[in-house]
């Protein structure tokens, strides 16, 4: 049977408490879904000379996407998510497609999945204008 210490019982723990830092101008966080991946979440959370030498190496930037419904994925791969809903036609659109760099490269992968997003803007405008 597990028991908290005397000392501690019914105590909130709070995590190490540091001084507020404000962000420098221009900052860009990393997207969340990088650090869901397991090789890059040991390789930042670990704060070895390796590691850091390792990290200086990473263009963090590629990893970030302008278009907006287009992410990086953890399972490797670039996501494409599409939702629209037209309640007075009804008419819905959900789409969620992977580019996989495994199979196209991540460049590819990358233009392959704007790309896409760009044609079911496209076509759901076409959509809208036709009704």
């Amino acid at each position: 049977r597990v028991r908290q210490r005397l000392r501690s019982r019914g105590k909130i723990l709070q995590l190490k408490q540091t001084h507020y830092e404000p962000k420098p101008e221009g900052y860009v966080p990393l997207p969340l879904s990088l650090m869901s991946s397991g090789p890059i979440r040991r390789m930042v959370r670990s704060e070895t000379h390796e590691g850091n030498q390792l990290l200086d190496h990473v263009d963090w930037s590629a990893y970030l996407c302008d278009v907006p419904g287009v992410r990086w994925h953890p399972c490797g791969g670039w996501r494409v998510q599409f939702h629209r809903c037209s309640w007075e036609h009804d008419y819905y659109v959900r789409c969620s497609c992977f580019f996989r760099i495994d199979h196209y490269g991540f460049r590819k992968s990358k233009e392959m999945a704007i790309a896409y997003r760009k044609r079911l803007e496209f076509e759901w405008e076409e959509q809208v204008k036709s009704r």
